[in-house]
């Protein structure tokens, strides 16, 4: 029986040197050098692989696409700030969302707009959009401030005045006046004039 020791050394992951050292026993040479060659080329293989940075796991990620880094959504408002009973109109897009809420309310388009009536205080709407599965979502808002609705007084709003401010029986006086904020006004006495100022 003839009794051959092998000394295998190899590059390991990070530059280390591996040795590996076995026993072969055979009856005959045409087996080792059979054996020889297997071994020579699984040396040959593992260099390469070592040499070569290989790596199979960097290979797969290449191949199986991020759909999470290509998902998104966005809200925006037509107006950031509105006067009390106005309407504001809120847009969104999403991409890669399966279903898609405002301020908890389901919507049937996953990008679209809708149109907020009578806003009387400030409002956030937000938007939350989820994946098919459940594992992910999106959750963006917008706020909306709402101003006091704007008050109409003589005082604030409109100025009249009469030049000369008195006059005797059969004298005549010119009126003038000015109007901030307001769409029509009326004068009594048989003035007839409909302009705001």
């Amino acid at each position: 029986m003839v009794v051959i020791l092998f000394t295998l050394a190899y590059m390991g992951v990070g530059g280390s040197i591996k040795i590996m050292n076995f026993k072969l026993f055979s009856m005959n040479f045409t087996y080792i050098k059979k054996m020889t060659q297997v071994i020579v080329i699984f040396v040959i293989a593992l260099t390469a692989l070592n040499f070569g940075n290989y790596n199979p796991y960097q290979e797969l990620k290449t191949f199986v696409p991020n759909t999470a880094e290509a998902s998104s959504c966005t809200v925006s408002a037509n107006l950031l700030t509105v006067t009390a009973g106005s309407s504001v109109t809120i847009t969104w897009v999403t991409e890669g969302y399966a279903s898609v809420t405002i301020n908890g309310v389901s919507e049937s388009q996953l990008s679209g707009s809708k149109v907020f009536n009578n806003v009387q205080s400030d409002t956030t709407y937000t938007l939350v959009a989820l994946s098919a599965d459940g594992r992910s979502n999106c959750t963006t808002s917008v706020t909306v401030l709402c101003l006091p609705p704007v008050v109409i007084t003589c005082a604030n709003n409109v100025t009249f005045t009469a030049s000369p401010a008195t006059v005797s029986t059969g004298g005549s006086s010119t009126l003038t006046w000015s109007t901030n904020g307001i769409t029509s006004l009326s004068i009594n006495n048989g003035v007839t004039s409909t302009s705001l100022s």
